[in-house]
């Protein structure tokens, strides 16, 4: 290293340790990220031209791209948890393992419950036919409402509309027909 660098480095310790100074909520040790930041100093004044901008801009960057690499590689690591760990779930020390807690991926049972819930409300007579569909569509098929509007041949913003006061018209009619039924 020259000495002109090494004036650079020497020069600007205090840099470095103010901008690692910025990252300390991050989890990490603050003489961690000071050290990270010394590497970041020495890399900086390695790669500076100084025909290019100010040094303790160009540091700065440098330094801040060093210490945010580290810390996306720790994280990285710190990840990992198997899903067969057991965790207390209850105050009398219940244990249960974190898969067991994890919402199920089958969807067999949300479409029975809404088969039983949703679909006698498309019956509710205060439905147009195009806000049936594109409800059904983006409700209960889970097609975005561009290709909702593909399918029904309308621009994505009318299926936005029909979608919302579809929904309305749904749910004031879901109290009548609750009534209805209790009444037979």
């Amino acid at each position: 290293m020259t000495a002109y660098k090494k004036a650079l480095v020497l020069e600007n310790l205090r840099l470095a340790y103010w901008t690692a100074s910025k990252y300390k909520n991050c989890g990490f040790e603050l003489e961690e990220l000071q050290g990270v930041a010394l590497v970041g100093l020495v890399e900086a004044a390695d790669k500076y031209i100084p025909t290019k901008s100010s040094f303790s801009t160009f540091a700065v960057r440098v330094i801040s791209n060093e210490i945010m690499e580290r810390l996306r590689r720790e994280r990285k690591h710190l990840g990992t948890v198997s899903l067969d760990e057991e965790v207390i779930t209850s105050q009398d020390g219940d244990k249960v393992s974190l898969l067991e807690l994890l919402p199920s991926q089958e969807r067999g049972f949300e479409r029975i419950e809404a088969s039983h819930i949703v679909l006698p409300l498309f019956q509710c007579r205060k439905l147009r036919e195009i806000e049936r569909k594109a409800v059904y569509l983006t409700i209960c098929k889970e097609m975005k409402q561009q290709e909702a509007g593909e399918h029904l041949n309308v621009a994505q913003s009318y299926v936005s509309r029909c979608v919302k006061s579809g929904l309305r018209k749904m749910r004031d009619c879901y109290p009548e027909e609750r009534e209805e039924k209790l009444c037979r």
